[in-house]
């Protein structure tokens, strides 16, 4: 099987599909280290008693991108349904001290009024 070119699928997407393979060692510690991320992501839910459905559980532990599991794994204790890690629009930001929360405007702060 011949394959893809980078003009087929994205560098990353290419990254990614090479990752999954587990060739070797390295590969296999990282995907390794992303299951154990998403196990944890759904055990901090089931643990808050929010149910996980089978399409979300699949979801989550098909994820293999490190930064939406980190942020799925922060944003795991302030949800209120396992639903709103994939639908909060927030934008993370990944810094030098890791991964950021978005800070609540000052709508937000107020109750949603108009100031």
């Amino acid at each position: 099987m011949p394959e893809p070119t980078t003009t087929e699928i994205s560098p990353r997407e290419y990254w990614m599909s090479l990752m999954a393979e587990e060739k070797y060692e390295y590969q296999r510690l990282y995907m390794q280290k992303l299951r154990e991320k998403a196990g944890t992501v759904l055990h901090i839910l089931e643990t808050s008693g929010l149910s996980v459905s089978d399409d979300i559980r699949e979801r989550i532990l098909g994820c293999r991108d490190p930064i939406i599991l980190d942020a799925w794994l922060v944003e795991a204790f302030h949800v209120e349904s396992a639903g709103e890690l994939f639908g909060s629009g927030q934008v993370w930001t990944y810094g030098p001290t890791g991964l950021s929360r978005p800070k609540p405007q000052k709508a937000e702060l107020a109750g949603g009024a108009d100031s």
